[in-house]
């Protein structure tokens, strides 16, 4: 595990963990500068005058109907704004501007990638290593009727549960302490309930998955095992998906990606054809 400050600190573990994702993401920085962004209503993306491409889930303030959440400071006029002044909005109390961030990190960590991708289906390869197994799923993913059918014990833990899911507290904790193996939404760093999640993830293959997702080896050292995030191959096509409301399975100009702590042997396929 990273070491974290000690209590006592004015850094809590989440803190520390951003601090470490931003501190990686401003060493790729190298004086950029924001040079496009859409914050969609399903997802949020920004491009960098490197050339790269970065999404984010669009994270709304929760509680609140839309039009009473915090705004985006600055909107209009983001363009040509350093790189460095966008990502330290993530830790901004407004989910947009956090949102924004994380797009921001995401492209600058894809501008420079020291882990080596791999290419392959990710669902697949859970379903012929933990078939019959005990499977837990933080966030409620368009693919979980696919695990349901071949997981011996299946469990979705979410913040706003929909019909046989379960809250984090009590049940949810039990089932990821049990859990062989666990998939994750990157929306936990965005509303900062990561740490507290993967803490309960001690025994089990960790899978971190979805476009907020940074490809970030600092993943590995919480207990994250896999990383699945999207690379963007087409800057115009992805900002167009996200411009014109598509979700995840329908972007264009992207590919799902892989990067392991150890390698995998990851079936070919893409598991978003299947959704």
């Amino acid at each position: 595990m990273s070491k974290v400050k000690e209590s006592g600190s004015k850094f809590s573990k989440i803190d520390f963990f951003l601090k470490e994702l931003q501190t990686e993401a401003k060493n790729s920085a190298k004086g950029s500068f924001l040079v496009n962004a859409c914050v969609g209503v399903y997802m949020t993306c920004v491009e960098n005058s490197l050339g790269e491409m970065g999404v984010s889930y669009t994270w709304r303030d929760e509680n609140l109907v839309p039009h009473l959440c915090r705004g985006i400071r600055d909107a209009g006029s983001l363009h040509g704004k350093p790189m460095e002044e966008i990502i330290d909005l993530i830790n901004s109390p407004s989910s947009l501007e956090r949102s924004l961030a994380m797009a921001g990190i995401n492209s600058l960590l894809n501008s420079n990638l020291s882990m080596k991708a791999q290419s392959g289906d990710m669902l697949m390869y859970l379903r012929e290593n933990f078939k019959g197994k005990k499977i837990a799923m933080v966030g409620h993913f368009p693919f979980a009727e696919e695990i349901r059918k071949w997981a011996g014990e299946f469990h979705v833990i979410e913040r706003n549960p929909v019909g046989d899911d379960v809250l984090f507290k009590g049940a949810g904790q039990k089932y990821l302490n049990e859990a062989d193996a666990t998939i994750i939404t990157g929306t936990t760093i965005l509303n900062k309930s990561f740490i507290e999640v993967i803490s309960e993830c001690k025994n089990s293959f960790n899978v971190m998955l979805g476009p907020t997702v940074p490809p970030s080896a600092v993943l590995f050292n919480y207990g994250v095992s896999a990383i699945v995030a999207i690379k963007t191959i087409d800057n115009a096509r992805l900002y167009s998906s996200i411009a014109e409301g598509a979700i995840v399975p329908r972007f264009k100009g992207s590919e799902m990606v892989t990067y392991c702590r150890e390698k995998l042997e990851l079936p070919k396929g893409d598991f978003r054809t299947r959704i």
